[in-house]
């Protein structure tokens, strides 16, 4: 959760919020009610809450407020008189089942590199924000670390990738080929580039050619991705099993309906031995 979440201990407050918010214009938002629990004897590595009742211009709502970050496990959805209603307890981080998906997380968002830099810092937050479709933030941040990095600086090409990234998501194809071309320039002049930075580069240049339906192109890039991958973690890791499946559409779509299934199949096995079992990514190789 991005921002601190105000809840009540009586249901009719919050349902009347909802019946405010039900005479506004039609959209395709759907109106939610969400029950909370939330154990107050709990003292290990939860978010903070507290009831502040007492410190409310309007007492009568018996407002209970939740910390920014607080984590909320889904456990039941139901519906009551066509009110979706969403019970979820308040979780943490180290809890047993979700420490291993945070884990894997915060190696992918490059945690250990955002203790060292600012600009990793606003890089990895500007990819969290790249993940949830806030691209003109996402935007922002990327473009900010590009201009504020020195031109001689390798890691400029990161920031290029990212650029192209958030082009390529809004549909501006032309433009994130140019910024993709600018990052190649970048690793190529550079003799010390980083492997890692390199494959993503590929994997990004690979949906860019996926996207222009340019499929040779893409199979390639999906390739020297997946031997860089292969060559600095091994067969078994969750980037490599990123570029089996990736492969295996590209093998779909010019319809080698054989070499695809095999893919998947190494795409499948890699993820379900390397991912947690309720890790969100899973089902994206079981489609």
């Amino acid at each position: 959760m991005s921002s601190m979440l105000s809840t009540s201990l009586k249901r009719n407050v919050a349902k009347h919020y909802l019946d405010d918010g039900a005479n506004e214009e039609e959209s395709d938002e759907v109106q939610v009610l969400f029950e909370i629990e939330a154990d107050p004897h709990r003292y290990d590595s939860i978010k903070p809450f507290a009831n502040i009742t007492h410190f409310s211009q309007f007492p009568e709502e018996c407002e209970v407020l939740f910390m920014v970050g607080s984590i909320f496990r889904v456990t039941e959805i139901t519906n009551d008189k066509q009110l979706p209603i969403v019970k979820m307890e308040l979780r943490s981080d180290d809890d047993n089942d979700l420490k291993a998906i945070f884990d894997i997380l915060r190696s992918e968002y490059g945690e250990q590199e955002m203790e060292k830099s600012n600009h990793a810092s606003m890089n990895s937050f500007g990819t969290v924000l790249l993940n949830m479709s806030r691209f003109n933030m996402a935007d922002k941040f990327f473009r900010r670390i590009y201009h504020e990095t020195p031109i001689d600086d390798p890691k400029r090409a990161n920031y290029c990738k990212n650029i192209g990234d958030v082009a390529l998501n809004i549909g501006h194809y032309e433009k994130s080929a140019q910024w993709y071309m600018q990052a190649l320039k970048i690793h190529e002049k550079d003799g010390t580039v980083d492997q890692l930075s390199a494959a993503k580069l590929h994997l990004s240049m690979g949906s860019f050619y996926r996207y222009t339906k340019q499929r040779r192109r893409a199979l390639d890039s999906y390739n020297k991705a997946l031997t860089i991958y292969r060559n600095n973690f091994g067969e078994n890791n969750s980037k490599a099993a990123m570029c089996y499946h990736n492969i295996a559409s590209q093998f779909e779509r010019r319809k080698y309906y054989s070499q695809s299934i095999e893919y998947l199949q190494k795409a499948l096995d890699i993820a379900e031995n390397v991912l947690p079992e309720s890790h969100p990514n899973l089902i994206t190789y079981h489609l």
